[in-house]
């Protein structure tokens, strides 16, 4: 038997295997400035508690 196992994770397959598009990229900065600009992003003191 061959090793062409992939590991899947849940119990359905993903919808695709492509990474981000050069307009998601966009988008994503878009929305963390926006976060950001209306104060409703955590700070890095708050992301790094555990």
């Amino acid at each position: 038997m061959g090793s062409n196992h992939v590991q899947q994770l849940g119990i359905t397959r993903p919808i695709s295997l492509g990474g981000p598009t050069e307009f998601d990229v966009i988008k994503t900065r878009e929305l963390e400035e926006y976060l950001q600009d209306v104060n409703l992003c955590e700070s890095q003191e708050e992301a790094e508690r555990t």
